[in-house]
């Protein structure tokens, strides 16, 4: 999955405080993305680096959340913050939508679709226990059906506390 495969979502526009600005005051999904870069995944490629909906808030206050990087060095604001100061050049689009059970189902119908496809979770969003861990360990199973669920479980266990460990440095 890539940018360009979001549909509905507005033009994409460069990850700064006039974007925030810009953003509604009403729920939806919203996605970040490194501009005109795509980068390697296990499956394939993607421009795509985190992939959100609003849950109780608006687009306009969930995007400021992220703009601060004072979340102890390992959400997303401090992960964005140290991208686009390593010379990342970050860009946010969003999608407006009626209801927040509207925007939490197209945020994990979108994260299933980019789990299919790339047999893990955008870079920025975290895997949980749960729903997301076990698309991951469905999808790898499709490509890989001869290896069993359980040891696919296992290596994705291995690889999320490792992302945990690496997180907190």
């Amino acid at each position: 999955m890539k940018s360009s495969d979001l549909e509905g979502f507005t033009d994409w526009t460069e990850w700064n405080s006039a974007a925030q600005k810009l953003a509604p005051r009403k729920p939806g999904l919203y996605a970040f993305r490194l501009s005109n870069q795509f980068f390697g995944r296990l499956l394939g490629e993607s421009d795509l680096l985190y992939i959100g909906c609003t849950e109780k808030r608006t687009l306009r206050m969930r995007l400021n959340e992220h703009s601060s990087a004072h979340d102890g060095g390992r959400g997303l604001g401090c992960q964005l913050t140290r991208l686009n100061d390593g010379g990342g050049k970050i860009e946010v689009a969003w999608r407006v939508c009626d209801a927040i059970n509207e925007a939490k189902n197209l945020e994990s119908e979108l994260l299933a679709s980019y789990e299919r496809d790339h047999a893990e979770s955008p870079p920025f969003n975290r895997v949980r226990s749960g729903k997301r861990f076990t698309d991951t360990v469905d999808a790898i199973h499709q490509l890989l059906p001869d290896l069993p669920r359980t040891t696919i479980a296992n290596h994705v266990s291995q690889l999320v506390r490792a992302e945990t460990r690496v997180r907190a440095v």
